[in-house]
């Protein structure tokens, strides 16, 4: 029984935007405490329960969703990849409107191209 791998994408300089944001000031400890226990569980299962990492569309991305303390809207936009079972994390965004905003999107969308063709490198999330 194979189990999901989640990484996190540095980019050719070192800068790593998922480490960025989860050391931002709008995420909080109990934040970072949410998301890495909705990392933990994925990395505990063989099939992602249904609505934990869905398409975020009209994009190739996938989006990581949990709500973390005072119903804080918490998405790390994420390469999936179902025959590998791996998540690659890109890039972290609290949501506070319906949509996510454009220019965070746009930014994942570039991280992604930059992942696709080679640039920068995956790491094991848990890696410091």
């Amino acid at each position: 029984m194979a189990t999901w791998k989640v990484f996190k994408f540095r980019r050719e300089n070192g800068d790593c935007p998922v480490d960025d944001w989860m050391e931002s000031r709008e995420v909080t400890d109990r934040d970072r405490r949410a998301i890495e226990s909705r990392i933990n569980m994925i990395e505990q299962v063989e099939m992602i329960p249904a609505g934990w990492v869905v398409e975020y569309k009209p994009t190739v991305l996938h989006r990581l969703r949990r709500t973390g303390p005072q119903k804080k809207a918490l998405r790390i936009l994420c390469d999936r990849n179902d025959v590998t079972k791996q998540l690659i994390l890109l890039h972290g965004v609290l949501k506070k409107k319906k949509n996510l905003p454009e220019g965070d999107v746009t930014h994942a969308l570039n991280l992604y191209d930059e992942l696709k063709e080679g640039h920068g490198s995956v790491e094991d999330f848990w890696q410091d």
